[in-house]
């Protein structure tokens, strides 16, 4: 028996049904057809329970081009509320900033202390 052929771009997977010969969903039309761009993401604190298991704290994948850091954070699965600073390699970057072709993006959750 084959194995299922797996379509991966970071947290989002979609399994090839043999049968329908089509891809389940979550895949995004926009993965296919848009040109994309390569990121990788490092989650830190609370945010790290939205990376993969097997890559603890991190998430590599593709977004489309043109997309911003609010986009990356949709795509990733974290709601906008959640992150409150972000940088964009090594510099503090806002929800609307445009990402860049293999950036390093870091997302921090609120954070509070005494």
């Amino acid at each position: 028996m084959k194995r299922d052929r797996l379509f991966s771009s970071g947290v989002e997977r979609a399994k090839w049904d043999h049968s329908k010969r089509s891809f389940l969903f979550p895949l995004q039309v926009s993965d296919i057809l848009a040109p994309v761009m390569k990121v990788t993401v490092t989650l830190v604190g609370t945010l790290r329970k939205y990376s993969l298991p097997e890559t603890p704290g991190e998430w590599k994948g593709q977004i489309a081009e043109g997309s911003c850091v609010a986009d990356l954070a949709q795509r990733i699965g974290i709601p906008d509320s959640v992150v409150k600073l972000s940088t964009i390699d090594d510099s503090m970057a806002k929800l609307d900033t445009p990402l860049k072709d293999g950036a390093r993006v870091l997302f921090f959750p609120p954070i509070s202390g005494g």
